[in-house]
């Protein structure tokens, strides 16, 4: 019994002797600290090293301003593990910044987009959900008649979450130079709620629209736009519209059955009669204007 115990015993010293050329230092979990001290040029490691308590070389102490982590030779990242990381031996780190390097390593899939970036989804964004609106509505002016001559004869309608517009064709609204459409932005007089797809459907990514987030959803929408513009406009089959309802339903989304805002009895006519007014005001009826 005494001889397997002593080759045993031989064994595990051969093995420590043998990787003891890749240790920095032997650390205990359950003690909380290093079990040989720091290596040193003197020591028995034979390389410097720089990090959790600061080199001693010789046996002498070196000046206190090169004992970084505490004058404890044998304490690891300053009993802090919580705060601190060590994972190579040689030097402490915070654990927050330790991730962020390692992060900084890993290869990117080309067409990605990396994590901080405006389109990155990262894992605890969580599904929008059926039902769930984004914050998602679709806005229609007044319509004043299916046979429009002029400018002002043609209603809008766009999607907006509060923050961005999807619109075609696209920046209707953001002229500054003539601000013909503003009447119109300022005075819908139709309103729906637009919520994910009760069942069923997929993003173009393929991502199920049980699983799609909201961000996911407005940057199809995002994308739809992009689309769309600079193609031909038609008042039938391809005008704002067709646009609002194609994207909507290309993003997951439908539009509510039912308005929840509804223009009241002669409010469309009378927006419309604003409108030209307005309009013409502006010289975007095609005279006139400033």
């Amino acid at each position: 019994m005494r001889k397997t115990h002593l080759v045993v015993t031989v064994t595990v010293l051969a093995a420590m002797t043998l990787f003891a050329a890749e240790t920095q230092a032997y650390y205990h979990p359950g003690m909380g600290r290093f079990l040989s001290r720091d290596p040193g040029p003197g020591g028995t490691m034979g390389a410097p090293r720089v990090g959790t308590a600061g080199p001693a070389v010789g046996g002498r102490f070196l000046p206190r301003d090169q004992y970084a982590d505490g004058m404890n030779l044998y304490q690891y990242v300053g009993s802090e593990p919580i705060g601190w990381t060590d994972a190579t031996g040689n030097a402490r780190q915070r654990a927050q910044q330790a991730g962020k390097d390692n992060d900084k390593d890993k290869p990117k899939e080309p067409g990605v987009p990396a994590p901080g970036t405006p389109d990155f989804v990262g894992p605890t964004e969580p599904p929008a959900g059926r039902w769930a609106t984004c914050g998602i509505k679709v806005y229609r002016s007044a319509i004043c008649t299916l046979s429009p001559k002029k400018p002002s004869d043609f209603g809008h309608e766009w999607t907006n979450d509060g923050q961005t517009t999807w619109d075609y064709p696209k920046d209707y609204f953001s002229d500054p130079v003539h601000p013909c459409h503003k009447y119109d932005k300022e005075h819908p007089v139709w309103i729906w709620n637009a919520h994910v797809k009760p069942l069923g459907g997929s993003l173009p990514d393929g991502t199920s629209c049980d699983k799609a987030s909201c961000r996911q959803i407005k940057a199809c929408l995002q994308a739809a736009e992009n689309e769309w513009d600079g193609t031909s406009y038609s008042f039938w089959g391809h005008n704002c519209i067709d646009f609002a309802q194609a994207a909507l339903n290309k993003c997951c989304m439908d539009t509510a059955w039912f308005a929840y805002r509804i223009p009241g009895w002669g409010e469309e006519k009378k927006r419309c009669c604003e409108r030209e007014r307005e309009m013409d005001r502006l010289g975007c009826n095609g005279g006139g204007g400033p």
